[in-house]
């Protein structure tokens, strides 16, 4: 038996890696991590979607200077020691340029 695929429709490769410059999309709020050092990296396999809903509330935008996140109201985030995505690498990580103020 060969596994199904999903619906037409209902497959999306977009992820924050392949966003090109000037895109706007949305992720979930764990798609970021801080380090030790305080430093923000975004999972760059993580999923971008062309607007919020659900857990996808979190607003990044691709720059010419690179990310730039605007967070979640109340989320809040620990330090973490080392990459904390199941199955990702240090090649998955995308810097944060910056921080936007939420917009409503």
């Amino acid at each position: 038996m060969q596994p199904s695929k999903p619906p037409s429709g209902r497959y999306d490769t977009a992820t924050i890696a392949n966003m090109s410059d000037g895109d706007v999309r949305w992720t979930v709020p764990w798609a970021m991590m801080v380090n030790e050092q305080g430093d923000c990296y975004l999972n760059g396999q993580m999923s971008a979607h062309d607007g919020p809903g659900g857990t996808v509330q979190m607003r990044v935008v691709r720059t010419g200077d690179g990310y730039v996140v605007e967070l979640v109201p109340g989320e809040h985030y620990r330090p973490s020691r080392g990459i904390p995505w199941v199955g990702a690498t240090v090649a998955d990580l995308i810097p944060v340029a910056e921080f936007a103020d939420a917009v409503d």
